[in-house]
């Protein structure tokens, strides 16, 4: 027989319960056949003639000595005298492989005996003697002799009780008990960002010292946690566990929500056996702010500046992030800051990482090439990041600015002669120029001969005015000849003023000639 085999007993060594029996009272003298013992050798008293042998082993069911796994024997006298001193033993020995953690025997003494002594001596306790043995190992035997004397005639009774006690530590030493025991470990990152991959590392072992059966992970994921094929439950069957075997199985994971989440994974097997580890993890996100800034007013040829600041607003690093302005047709790149690189008529900015609150400034400078409304384009994006724009709004204005010359082609002139003016009027400004008006102020010494040019012209007293030139683009030039005789000597100005309808105050040239008699 071995040890546990009864179902009860391994149930109370599990529990930690204290097992008790107890031991054969023999009578003096012996009034029935005593069965025979047989004959044993060390551990078991060879029967004699004037000595009464009884044992009690356990587990109780034992029918031999030798079979049991803690033996307590009994040698006492078969006669004694009133007044006579009685000498008796009792040994307890462990016969098996394991250790008993404690053993206490009590001595119950009959009425007509007196106790005198005993090796070794015991603590006594409501009339009876105990004897406590802690750490009783295997193959470990004691002998406790006691010593009294004889009260009167009569049969003496000699009784006792074992009891032993088992922890949890023996148990498993001396049965040398097998039992599986599935640990299950989690590993994977504490922070990741919103729909990216989370890489989890699931570790399986079987830390016991029996077989684990049909283990399996089933399992449902709290709402924004899911698979990386979008899944919210799992089940991944294991299968069988030798002893100390271990089994790894990695699963990606992503969040679509951000949000700190903390879920149980079990996982069950054969015979109730089962395991939880925890799976803790934050998932963030980066949130992109954009501001773009750029003048309301330009005019044509200027310089358009525009600045792009980029700030992480989110919780989740941006990574990859890229800055990218596209221009508004009509407008041509100056510069551009920080690296910025000229494709097409967009500029790129390759920022890479932004920390949470972490802000980038980049800016250009661009040509207004026309009149227009120029609308440029700022967008951002990174990884994991809802990409942002933003628009800027310059309007490029043109400016009207006429240049008007007169020269003279043959100063001086000898009065009667002839001499001719020659007006130009361009446009050097980004506006058409309209509503042009020409007015030419003669002096007493000239007399008006002719005109010519780019519209017909009158005379209005001392002054040759000109048909309004309805526009001049911008660039363009217009002429106009005015003939005059001199009629009179002196040092002399022939005066011409210009106006349009975008100019507030008239333009005015003079040429100066020298009329001589």
């Amino acid at each position: 027989m071995k040890l546990f085999k009864n179902s009860a007993l391994a149930l109370a060594a599990v529990l930690g319960l204290t097992l008790l029996f107890t031991g054969c009272e023999t009578p003096a003298p012996v009034e029935e056949p005593v069965e025979e013992a047989p004959v044993k050798q060390d551990n078991f008293y060879e029967r004699q003639d004037d000595v009464s042998y009884s044992w009690q082993g356990f587990p109780e069911n034992v029918t031999r000595p030798e079979d049991a796994f803690i033996l307590v024997e009994r040698e006492v006298p078969t006669e004694v005298r009133p007044g006579d001193s009685i000498s008796y033993v009792v040994r307890i020995t462990n016969q098996s492989t394991f250790t008993v953690d404690k053993i206490v025997h009590a001595e119950i003494l009959s009425a007509s005996l007196e106790f005198v002594s005993a090796e070794p001596y015991p603590e006594e306790r409501d009339g009876n003697l105990l004897w406590t043995i802690d750490g009783f190992g295997p193959g470990e035997s004691r002998t406790i002799t006691i010593e009294g004397k004889s009260l009167r005639t009569g049969s003496l009774r000699y009784s006792g009780d074992t009891s032993l006690a088992f922890g949890l530590g023996s148990l498993a030493l001396a049965a040398n008990a097998i039992q599986p025991e599935l640990s299950l470990a989690v590993n994977n990152p504490s922070v990741n960002l919103i729909e990216e991959i989370i890489p989890v590392a699931v570790n399986f072992r079987n830390s016991g010292t029996a077989p684990i059966n049909n283990a399996v992970l089933v399992h449902t994921f709290p709402k924004g946690l899911l698979t990386e094929d979008g899944k919210s439950r799992i089940e991944l069957p294991m299968g069988n566990f030798a002893p100390g075997e271990m089994k790894n199985v990695d699963l990606n994971l992503k969040g679509v929500e951000t949000g700190v989440y903390e879920t149980q994974l079990r996982a069950t097997a054969d015979d109730g056996i089962s395991a939880v580890a925890t799976l803790s993890t934050s998932v963030v996100k980066p949130e992109l702010e954009i501001n773009a800034n750029s003048p309301t007013l330009r005019y044509v040829g200027n310089i358009i500046p525009y600045s792009i600041e980029i700030r992480n607003i989110g919780d989740g690093v941006a990574n990859d992030t890229v800055i990218t302005q596209v221009l508004a047709d009509g407008t041509s790149l100056a510069s551009a800051d920080q690296g910025g690189l000229a494709e097409g008529r967009s500029v790129v900015w390759n920022v890479g990482t932004l920390n949470p609150g972490q802000a980038k400034v980049v800016s250009t400078r661009v040509v207004g090439e026309r009149i227009m409304i120029a609308r440029s384009t700022a967008r951002a994006m990174a990884k994991s990041a809802d990409t942002v724009q933003a628009v800027m709004i310059t309007d490029v204005e043109g400016i009207e600015a006429l240049l008007v010359e007169v020269v003279d082609d043959n100063d001086p002139v000898p009065v009667g002669e002839f001499i001719t003016y020659t007006v130009e009027v361009t446009n050097t400004g980004s506006l058409e120029a309209t509503g042009i008006n020409i007015i030419a102020s003669l002096t007493p010494e000239m007399e008006f001969i002719e005109s010519d040019g780019a519209s017909k012209s009158g005379i209005q007293g001392d002054k040759v005015v000109f048909e309004t030139l309805p526009a001049l683009a911008p660039n363009a030039k217009a002429t106009w000849t005015i003939r005059v005789k001199a009629v009179g000597s002196g040092d002399l100005r022939f005066r011409l003023d210009v106006t349009s309808d975008q100019l507030e105050r008239p333009v005015t040239e003079e040429e100066s000639s020298n009329f001589y008699n």
